[in-house]
């Protein structure tokens, strides 16, 4: 008998941020992980209910994308646009913020791994944060092959700007500068390995000119409102 995929509401959950709770759950026998996009009652119910349905979808069509491209993330199970739930397999490892938190290791190779992610990602046609979203925490490492996983994709959206693609990589590398701060390899790392996966896709060489030559842009931008205040 196949068992229904339900969200463990009444359940604790393991996991609680801004926008979801993750509960594990057990589904056929196999350990699934619950995302459920919970309701904030201070905003409009109508708004409410949009911002999640639509934070659900760019969820769901990311997956699908990452599986197609063979982009290490979660395996999507199922969904429920009513319940604001998202069903996915669950990952084996830490974020790999609390992985540098506590581990020495080599900074600029995790670094290159999630370039490469993030180029991945932005080859396979959107960003993975219409806003500041993109952290070491959106990263899942193996502790034991050091294979590294992407995570959350709630606030993606399909795009192939440059401009989108530029601010994906600045958030990511003022992440890295402020949480890990003694860790220089890492961001150094992060750029290396995205330029040479970028340079796989079509016209590789000039997209990878572009795309620094806009993050120079979204850099010098956030220099200047940090200057205004």
């Amino acid at each position: 008998m196949t068992e229904e995929f339900v969200c463990p509401a009444s359940e604790e959950s393991f996991c609680q941020g801004a926008e979801a709770r993750l509960y594990l759950t057990t589904v056929n026998g196999n350990e699934v992980i619950c995302k459920e996009r919970f309701s904030k009652k201070y905003r409009v119910v109508e708004l409410d209910k949009h911002i999640r349905h639509t934070n659900v979808r760019n969820e769901v069509r990311a997956l699908k994308k990452c599986a197609q491209k063979n982009i290490p993330a979660p395996r999507l199970l199922s969904f429920d646009i009513d319940s604001c739930c998202v069903y996915m397999s669950k990952l084996t490892g830490i974020a790999v913020k609390n992985h540098l938190d506590k581990e020495f290791s080599s900074d600029e190779i995790i670094g290159m791994k999630i370039g490469a992610l993030v180029a991945a990602i932005h080859l396979a046609g959107f960003v993975h944060a219409q806003k500041s979203d993109l952290t070491t925490s959106n990263f899942i490492i193996d502790t034991k092959t050091t294979n590294i996983s992407v995570i959350d994709f709630g606030l993606s959206t399909t795009t192939s700007t440059e401009e989108n693609r530029a601010v994906d990589l600045h958030v990511l590398e003022k992440a890295m500068g402020s949480a890990h701060p003694k860790r220089d390899g890492l961001t150094t790392g992060f750029l290396e390995g995205y330029r040479e996966k970028i340079r796989e896709g079509k016209n590789g060489v000039e997209l990878e000119r572009k795309i620094f030559q806009r993050l120079e842009v979204v850099r010098a931008r956030g220099r200047k409102r940090s200057m205004v205040g």
